[in-house]
């Protein structure tokens, strides 16, 4: 009886010194958890920021003034009545 006594003693001892480290310092400490929640909420954040920033671009290009745009900085397209002066290369 005395051995599976001192084998119950240690395997307690052993379980309670794994688990008890992984509570304080592990992956499942609370401190650890809350400073992840924060990365995460903060990370959702800038994907909401992100987001924003693009349905407004999108918006932006359904309107006439960015087809203007890019026919003119990018293709070089000018209206008939325009003059174009550029300056000498």
């Amino acid at each position: 009886m005395k051995k599976w006594l001192q084998r119950l003693f240690i395997f307690v001892f052993i379980f309670a010194f794994v688990f008890g480290d992984f509570a304080n310092t592990g992956v499942f400490s609370k401190g650890t958890l809350q400073v992840q929640a924060a990365e995460i909420t903060a990370q959702i954040e800038d994907a909401q920021n992100e987001h924003k920033k693009l349905e407004e671009k999108e918006d932006y290009m359904k309107t006439k003034k960015y087809v203007e745009d890019v026919a003119r900085n990018q293709l070089g397209l000018v209206y008939p009545d325009e003059i174009v002066i550029r300056p000498e290369e």
